[in-house]
């Protein structure tokens, strides 16, 4: 394996954990909102005009759900590259 291959491997390691969680927390938020819709659509009897959720309530909701996970994945970026010297230089 090459450098630059042991390096990207030891980064995915230091980052795993955080971004195992991010796409648990997201999944989460997106099956939320799936069943937020579907029970919003099953009370239409007519054209469908309120029943949609407001963009910027639907974005906050991921956003909320991100937030920590990607918090801790930039923090552990940056402890890794605190740990990798070579990777500061290039090389």
């Amino acid at each position: 394996m090459t450098a630059t291959g042991e390096l990207f491997e030891r980064r995915d390691a230091a980052i795993g954990e955080s971004l195992a969680v991010l796409t648990r927390k997201v999944k989460r938020a997106l099956q939320d909102d799936q069943n937020i819709m579907l029970e919003r659509l099953r009370e239409v009897k007519a054209m469908i005009t309120t029943e949609l959720e407001d963009e910027h309530e639907q974005r906050a909701r991921y956003a909320d759900a991100a937030i920590d996970a990607l918090t801790d994945a930039a923090a552990a970026g940056v402890q890794f590259a605190k740990d990798e010297p070579a990777s500061a230089g290039g090389g």
